[in-house]
């Protein structure tokens, strides 16, 4: 080949090949089951053989009360300590508490959330004095979403950057376009937000801000007298592999080695004693175990499990969902002939008449009610500890939304109960690790929605199929 020729090939193949590992990279990051051939993480590779649970604690209180406590303690341990004995004194209650395990710089979400869905888009109303007709619909969640940037561990120190949301329901309120025109109702949402970011060491729990009433008028408080004050921690899980001496395998290639057996299970409890169960002063490693006391006492109950039977490497999905179709948008009714006359909206027998068009819902969207479980575990050489990467989606068809004025004359749309997270974590197989909390949404003005003061703890344990 001519020399010139080569070089500039050379240089032509060299320029790409930053291209092809900017895709790769793109690739992997946009589903974590996606694998990308060549790019994979080396087997049981991990930060220090651990990973973490972040836990967030959200406190409702006297804003007399808050103020008192932030203006006399300056540290974080000690405003928490004045929250729980005012909490025993039945002046602050534990509204929020909400906790997810993760690997160390992952990026991980947990949400609990009424989804709902309204007529968003309108034609106008077949009479003057008659209800507009809608054509579309929007959809928002409304309840509570926690995100994680979890940094890297250095000297048992992590860098955090919490995203906490809480979106509430206010109402439907008619709006009309001219003063003799029909309303169409929408929906208000207020929305409580607070994001930050900080350096915290593993164990210690930190006060991040409070979260103020959302009146509408600022500062301007109108007597609604109610503070909140969050609270997170960050908790070091080490990860010990169980091994038998004995009975150790030889190293060799995961996929060589066999199926795993990956079991998730689900308790609820009193959030209290969620709240204690995962407290500072307790051990990551007697969690379960806790857990399974507090269950032979009556105070935990078996919710769910989902075992799944899968090799390393290798994406596996438990799924037991009914399948839900929802209109999103309509086809309006038309009135043939006259439209003069008082008429306030089309009854029954005039949507029926032979004059008229009736209206009919134009799309639809598949909706699945159920839980949905995905998960990857890749297992290292000596088979004892693997990392997994999963997703957990829970759907419930609670009914329709539940409207007031002029809505209620529109389409009635169902609701949909969502809890869901993804993470990444690293485990030893053979025992039972926290993934995170399951929790229905908390009081978001969807259908009357009140706290049911519960917690749903998850676990998952890895274990070598015996077959």
């Amino acid at each position: 080949m001519n020399p010139q020729l080569r070089t500039l090939l050379a240089g032509w193949v060299s320029g790409l090949l930053p291209l092809a590992g900017l895709a790769a990279s793109a690739e992997m990051h946009a589903d974590p089951f996606v694998k990308t051939p060549g790019a994979a993480v080396p087997l049981g590779a991990h930060v220090a053989n651990s990973h973490m649970t972040v836990v967030l604690e959200i406190y409702s209180l006297d804003q007399n009360d808050a103020v008192a406590i932030l203006e006399t303690a300056q540290a974080s341990q000690e405003r928490y300590r004045i929250v729980r004995k005012f909490e025993a004194e039945n002046r602050a209650r534990l509204s929020v508490f909400t906790a997810i395990s993760s690997n160390p710089g992952e990026h991980v979400e947990t949400r609990s959330v009424d989804e709902i869905r309204w007529p968003s888009g309108f034609q106008p109303a077949l009479r003057r004095t008659s209800t507009p007709l809608p054509t579309e619909t929007l959809q928002r969640k409304a309840g509570d979403v926690f995100d994680l940037n979890l940094g890297g561990i250095a000297d048992r120190s992590c860098r955090l950057d919490v995203y906490a949301t809480h979106t509430t329901l206010l109402g439907f309120r008619d709006i009309a376009g001219m003063p003799d025109d029909p309303p169409v109702s929408l929906p208000g949402f207020s929305v409580q937000k607070l994001s930050t970011s900080l350096s915290c060491n593993a164990g210690q729990l930190y006060f991040v801000g409070t979260i103020s009433p959302a009146t509408g008028r600022g500062v301007v408080n109108e007597g609604r007298a109610e503070l909140q004050l969050a609270f997170v921690r960050a908790c070091l899980v080490p990860v010990q592999a169980v091994v038998n001496e004995g009975t150790k395998p030889a190293a060799s290639p995961a996929n060589d080695a066999g199926p795993l057996q990956i079991e998730y299970s689900w308790y609820s409890l009193d959030r209290k004693m969620a709240r204690d169960l995962l407290g500072p002063e307790s051990k990551p490693a007697a969690w379960w175990d806790e857990l399974q006391a507090l269950r032979k006492q009556g105070k935990a109950r078996v919710e769910h499990l989902v075992s799944i039977r899968t090799a390393s490497g290798q994406r596996a999905h438990s799924e037991a969902t009914q399948e839900v179709d929802i209109p999103t948008a309509f086809k309006p009714p038309t009135l043939n002939g006259d439209a003069s006359g008082p008429e306030i909206t089309l009854a029954p027998s005039q949507r029926n008449s032979s004059m008229n068009t009736p209206g009919v819902p134009a799309n639809f969207e598949p909706q699945s009610v159920g839980l949905s479980v995905e998960v990857e575990p890749v297992e290292n050489e000596e088979h004892t500890t693997a990392d997994l990467d999963f997703a957990i989606r829970n759907n419930v068809d609670i009914g329709n939304i539940e409207t007031t004025g002029a809505a209620r004359r529109g389409p009635q749309l169902p609701v949909f109960e969502v809890r869901e997270f993804r993470s990444a974590m690293h485990v030893a197989n053979d025992r039972h690790y926290f993934i995170g909390t399951l929790n229905s949404p908390s009081v978001d003005g969807v259908n009357g929605r009140t706290d049911n003061g519960k917690a749903i703890l998850g676990f998952v344990q890895v274990t070598r199929s015996k077959d």
